[in-house]
């Protein structure tokens, strides 16, 4: 199999602690080659990509690997240099850019590494994180957050292990930074320097942890001096043998897997539609509303009432907690459950709610057309919600907003500043 590393390379310089971010740089070390070579921006025929600040390295654990397989884990951590860990204790580092390969090792000082050729391996993304290990550690969290987890149930994510009323410093300076990329097989050779007096800031950095998500497309009957593109390939795959590159970076879905197949479960918001396939059973309903209602409390329910939806229900309330309803009324043989199934009530509303460091209910009332909105946060800092969408820029180009935010309504916490923002 294929016996690979990740090794980052971090351009950075020091500044001091709790103050304003005006101190120092070290020092340059001028004209110093970058490690993947030249690198290109669209934008510019002049910007310099030359990183010419001073840098550390550092590998990922060993990456093994066989034809066709996937890798995708969080590796064990790795302790920075120790001459860097010692000079940045108690000190703010500032992260001007990094520079990502991928290699086999030649020695262990790093001397005759070799690149791995971008047809051996994938990388479709990774991410990692530089972290102060006396403040905060990777978790597994569960949960899918949209867009990141590719269908998981759980996510990594950092948590702090510090008192944030003792310890100013560490809410001021974060004590982890992440980074992350997911552009395929330009991965080496995209620029990932920052704009002057931009930088990423961590507080007293110590280790170094990286999820590389790749696929091993490496024809093990080619040599290495040359590139060919065929090797066994799933038997639904799409790509044609004169496409010039390995099907498998299209991840077509293999025969060696074995599929589980499960209920899926949606929601109907018209008195008009009617439901594909109807829930058969009270244990059917209060089970599946839960994998498509969002709720901090469910409350399970069976009632048989004429004036009520048949069937299966779900009724939220502005405090968060959610109703799971079995009608029992569209199972009693008669022409009820079409008369049940078209009966509108009169004070029909419609609640969404999501909790987090903020709750926020939403409650429309169909009859008075006015929508509550309730926010609950903490009393002593200011918080914002946005709506309609799932960041605060509706569209980046680049690293700017041109576009602005989405409608945002924010809470002074206490003071002065608060209200609508668009």
């Amino acid at each position: 199999g294929g016996i690979l590393f990740f090794i980052v390379r971090f351009t950075m310089t020091l500044l001091s602690l709790g103050t304003a971010l005006l101190h120092v740089v070290l020092y340059h070390v001028a004209n110093a080659a970058n490690m993947n070579g030249e690198y290109t921006v669209t934008n510019s025929a002049t910007y310099s990509t030359n990183y010419e600040a001073e840098y550390f390295e550092v590998y990922s654990p060993v990456i093994r690997t066989l034809y066709s397989q996937v890798f995708w884990r969080l590796q064990d951590p790795v302790s920075l240099p120790p001459a860097i860990v010692e000079r940045f204790s108690n000190k703010v580092m500032a992260i001007t850019g990094y520079e990502v390969d991928q290699v086999q090792r030649i020695s262990d000082n790093g001397e005759g590494d070799k690149p791995v050729p971008v047809t051996w391996a994938y990388n479709h993304h990774y991410s990692a994180t530089l972290l102060n290990s006396k403040k905060t550690k990777i978790v597994k969290q569960p949960g899918n957050r949209p867009g990141m987890s590719h269908g998981r149930d759980y996510h990594w994510t950092t948590m702090p292990l510090f008192d944030f009323e003792k310890d100013q410093d560490s809410c001021d300076i974060p004590p982890s930074t992440w980074f992350s990329e997911g552009n395929g097989g330009e991965w080496r050779k995209s620029f990932h320097g920052y704009p002057q007096k931009y930088a990423q800031l961590i507080q007293s950095p110590d280790t170094f942890s990286v999820i590389p998500m790749q696929i091993d497309t490496w024809n093990r009957d080619t040599e290495e001096a040359n590139y060919l593109p065929g090797g066994p390939l799933p038997t639904n795959s799409q790509i044609p043998p004169s496409a010039g590159y390995n099907g498998l970076i299209e991840c077509p879905c293999s025969d060696r897997v074995s599929i589980e197949w499960a209920m899926t479960y949606a929601l109907v918001d018209d008195d008009k539609k009617q439901c594909t396939a109807a829930i058969l059973s009270a244990a059917e309903c209060h089970t599946g509303s839960r994998l498509v209602v969002p709720s901090g409390t469910y409350v399970n329910k069976t009632t048989n009432d004429l004036s009520q939806p048949a069937g299966c229900f779900v009724v939220p309330h502005a405090n968060g907690s959610t109703d799971i309803v079995w009608n029992e009324v569209a199972n009693d043989g008669s022409d009820n459950m079409l008369e049940a199934s078209i009966m509108k009530d009169a004070t029909r509303r419609f609640v969404a709610f999501a909790q987090g460091q903020v709750n926020v209910t939403v409650e429309l009332d169909q009859v008075s057309d006015v929508a509550t909105i309730t926010l609950v946060g903490p009393d002593d800092r200011w918080f914002g919600v946005g709506f309609g969408s799932n960041s605060m820029c509706l569209q980046m180009v680049a690293d700017e907003c041109p576009n602005g935010g989405p409608y945002t309504i924010i809470v002074a916490g206490g003071g002065p500043g608060g209200g609508e923002r668009k």
